[in-house]
């Protein structure tokens, strides 16, 4: 649809089967932005979430650690105006402050969602602004790397900045309100596409070489601590 102030809009018209329920309007220019590489959960995040249909594009605000060869899959990168690596780190801080690239990026936006709090001061720039925090354990956890606990700390102070919060679990809701009455979080918990779908157990065990009779316990996460891998 197209109105009078010639702004594009996506229209999503919302059906329970057969039975019309609504239509939302929304604004087209709009983005999930994260500072994380397509592989991983974060960047999987951001990306599962524009599939969904509802936001206009992806864009990378690489942080430190993401190299050039790796800031790939996303619609758009927006690079720091600084090179090496630490310069870069004390970009991401500055940003809290100051304005910058990356900020100037978000202004011109309808509507961002940030897919994770390490960019939650840039909610300043922009009063359509959302985000997801998926967990909090820089600061519920005995996190040794006291930089960034201040950082993440300092990026949950510009909660109120944001429209909604979406939170992944229940008890990262409870923890973040715990902390944070005044945030207005919701729970939407993830999602898996196609590609996961139940399929024969002992199928699937023989073409992977697994035991048929034994019980199998996966982790696709990190071996840290804070995820309680050991058993």
């Amino acid at each position: 649809d197209y109105d009078s102030m010639s702004m594009n809009y996506l229209v999503i018209k919302a059906f329970k089967g057969d039975h019309f329920l609504c239509v939302v309007e929304l604004p087209n220019n709009s983005a999930i932005i994260t500072i994380a590489e397509a592989q991983t959960g974060l960047g999987n995040y951001a990306l599962r979430l524009h599939h969904i249909g509802i936001f206009d594009k992806t864009i990378l605000f690489p942080f430190a650690q993401v190299s050039k060869e790796k800031a790939k899959g996303y619609d758009e990168v927006v690079w720091p105006s600084v090179g090496p690596r630490i310069m870069r780190q004390a970009y991401e801080v500055a940003t809290i402050y100051f304005n910058s690239r990356w900020g100037e990026r978000v202004r011109k936006l309808s509507r961002v969602h940030l897919a994770n709090p390490d960019l939650f001061h840039l909610a300043r720039f922009n009063a359509n602004s959302y985000g997801t925090v998926l967990d909090i354990f820089p600061i519920t956890w005995p996190y040794p790397n006291k930089l960034y606990r201040w950082y993440f700390k300092k990026e949950l102070s510009f909660l109120n900045r944001l429209k909604k919060v979406v939170t992944i679990s229940d008890y990262t809701r409870q923890q973040l309100l715990e902390l944070y009455p005044d945030a207005d979080a919701v729970t939407i918990h993830q999602w898996t596409e196609d590609e996961f779908r139940p399929r024969d157990k002992e199928e699937a065990r023989r073409r992977l070489g697994l035991p048929l009779d034994k019980k199998i316990v996966l982790s696709v996460g990190t071996e840290d601590a804070r995820k309680n891998v050991k058993i």
